[in-house]
C-alpha cells in the first residue's frame, strides 16, 4: 500500500512538472512572439484613474484613456483609445496618475506634472496664471516643470495630493490636506511642493484616496491621513495629521495603496 502511494504521489509530480514546463514554454513563446512587450519599462494607472500611461524602452511616454482634464498631456482634452505619444522627449524615468492628473519624472531629475490643478495637486501656483503654464480652467494641457530642483527619484498622485521623494531622502507633498494626507500637522491644501518634517532617510511613499504610506531606510513604515477604514494599519480609525509609525517592524520593503486599502511587502526572513 505504501509502495503504491509512492508512485501514485511520483505520477502526480511528474504529471504537474511536465504541465509547468508547457505552460512556461508556452508563455515565452507568447512573449517573443509580440515585440510590444519589449518595448515599454514602466506602465502606470492609479486607482483613482481612468488614464494609463507607459514608459517605454526608449524613454518616450506614452498614454491613453480619459483626458477630459488634459492629464494625457498632449495638448487636448480629447480622450483616447490607443497609445498617444506624449510630446517627443525620450527622457522620462517615472510616472503617476491620479484622477484628473499625472505627474512625472525625467532622467535629469525634473520633475514634471500636467492636468489638472484642482486642490493644487499639480504644486504649480494657481495665483501666477499664465507664467504656471495653467489655463483660465486651472489646467495644464501638457507637461510643466514643478520648480527648479533636480534631484527627484520618485512621485505618487494621490485622489486630491501628491507625494514626492528627492534623493536626499526628503518627502515632499503638496494639493488638500483636509485628512492630513500631507503628514504637515495641520489640515488645508498646500499650494506648492513643501517638505514633511524634517527627516532625511525616506525611501519610498505611496499616495491613497485620503491617505500616505511611507517606508524609511531603517525598514520601518510610517502612515498618514484618513484613517477612517483603518487604512493606516495603526489598529484604530483615528486621523493622523503627522507621521506615525506604524508597529515595530524594521523589515519593510515596498507599499502600495489603493483608495481605502494599504498593501506593504516585508523582506524575505521576517
Amino acid at each position: 500500500m505504501q509502495l503504491f502511494t509512492k508512485l501514485c504521489l511520483s505520477f502526480l509530480a511528474t504529471i504537474l512538472l511536465t504541465n509547468a514546463v508547457k505552460a512556461q514554454t508556452s508563455t515565452a513563446k507568447r512573449k517573443s512572439s509580440n515585440a510590444y512587450r519589449n518595448n515599454f519599462q514602466r506602465v502606470a494607472s492609479g486607482s483613482n484613474s481612468n488614464s494609463t500611461f507607459e514608459i517605454r524602452a526608449d524613454g518616450t511616454l506614452w498614454a491613453w484613456g480619459d483626458n477630459s482634464n488634459g492629464q494625457l498631456g498632449d495638448s487636448t482634452t480629447i480622450n483616447k483609445k490607443s497609445p498617444t505619444q506624449i510630446g517627443s522627449d525620450n527622457k522620462w524615468v517615472n510616472v503617476s496618475a491620479g484622477p484628473d492628473r499625472t505627474l512625472a519624472i525625467k532622467s535629469n531629475g525634473t520633475l514634471w506634472a500636467w492636468g489638472s490643478n484642482r486642490f493644487n495637486g499639480l504644486g504649480l501656483s494657481n495665483a501666477s496664471g499664465a507664467n504656471s503654464g495653467l489655463n483660465a480652467n486651472l489646467q495644464a494641457l501638457t507637461p510643466k516643470q514643478v520648480g527648479t530642483d533636480n534631484n527627484w527619484v520618485s512621485v505618487s498622485a494621490g485622489r486630491f495630493h501628491s507625494i514626492a521623494l528627492k534623493s536626499n531622502g526628503t518627502l515632499w507633498g503638496c494639493g488638500y490636506t483636509d485628512y492630513g494626507q500631507l503628514g504637515l500637522g495641520y489640515s488645508g491644501t498646500s499650494e506648492l511642493l513643501v517638505q514633511i518634517g524634517t527627516d532625511s532617510n525616506w525611501v519610498g511613499a505611496a499616495a491613497g484616496y485620503y491617505h500616505t504610506t511611507a517606508i524609511k531606510s531603517d525598514g520601518t513604515l510610517w502612515a498618514f491621513g484618513d484613517n477612517s477604514f483603518g487604512e493606516l494599519g495603526d489598529g484604530t480609525t483615528t486621523q493622523r495629521l503627522s507621521p506615525i509609525q506604524i508597529g515595530t517592524d524594521t523589515k519593510w520593503v515596498s507599499v502600495a495603496v489603493g483608495n481605502y486599502i494599504t498593501t506593504c511587502q516585508v523582506s524575505q526572513g521576517c
